[in-house]
């Protein structure tokens, strides 16, 4: 069953109803306005932990992060092989283990440097 409110655009919705009882979906009904409020916020929060993330991260690691999240996405489609997907990790892994001993060494040689 599909929503019985008009659009903005004077077109009629065509979202399902995700509760029994209601004629309309979730962006259009009334009673579930404090959830869309929270599902808002949620969702303001969450964009922000990736914008964190991703100061946070090595610049190197940056296109890796993102091409995952793209194989994440086709996987979950369907358009991506799983073993390909499982292949990219364990790539992904080594990478960032290699990356994170570099900069293990770089800071025990300044650590090193500062102590001589």
């Amino acid at each position: 069953m599909t929503c019985t409110a008009t659009r903005l655009d004077g077109q009629r919705c065509t979202a399902s109803i995700l509760q029994a009882g209601s004629t309309r979906c979730f962006a259009h009904d009334e009673n579930l306005q404090r959830q869309r409020a929270e599902a808002r916020r949620k969702g303001g929060r969450s964009r922000a932990k990736l914008v964190q993330l991703r100061r946070l991260m090595p610049i190197a690691l940056v296109p890796v992060f993102d091409q995952l999240a793209a194989v994440l996405a086709e996987l979950h489609s369907g358009e991506c092989d799983p073993k390909v997907a499982q292949a990219m990790a364990s790539v992904a892994r080594a990478m960032v283990a290699v990356l994170e001993r570099g900069e293990l060494e770089e800071r025990m040689r300044a650590l090193e440097e500062r102590s001589a």
